[in-house]
């Protein structure tokens, strides 16, 4: 079974609202990590975390979950520019987009 928000349809999802079903926002980073990891390396552990949370949520606990895509821009501080590949967003910003999320998933 697809834990995966976008892998539904919306009827499909209107089921999962009628079930009251958690919904997991995880929330990373895209920026360097020395030259010997990725730069999507945080966003790509947060993604796991979030999917093996749900699969023990739902398979445990009977709670029925849903995984959004993981927001990979986030605040990074500004000496970590140095090195290319770190995507900076001002903290304003990741607090307005991950709270419209939240908010359109309560509507």
């Amino acid at each position: 079974m697809p834990i995966n928000f976008m892998d539904y349809t919306w009827p499909e999802i209107q089921e999962y609202i009628k079930k009251n079903s958690l919904v997991i926002l995880p929330v990373a980073q895209v920026e360097e990590h020395g030259p010997h990891l990725p730069v999507g390396c945080d966003t790509f552990i947060g993604t796991k975390i979030a999917e093996l949370v749900s699969q023990e949520i739902n398979e445990k606990k009977n709670i029925p979950t849903l995984v959004m895509p993981t927001v990979w821009a986030g605040y990074s501080p500004k000496k970590m520019m140095k090195w290319p590949g770190t995507v900076r967003i001002k903290i304003e910003t990741v607090c307005e987009y991950v709270h419209d999320i939240i908010a359109s998933l309560c509507e």
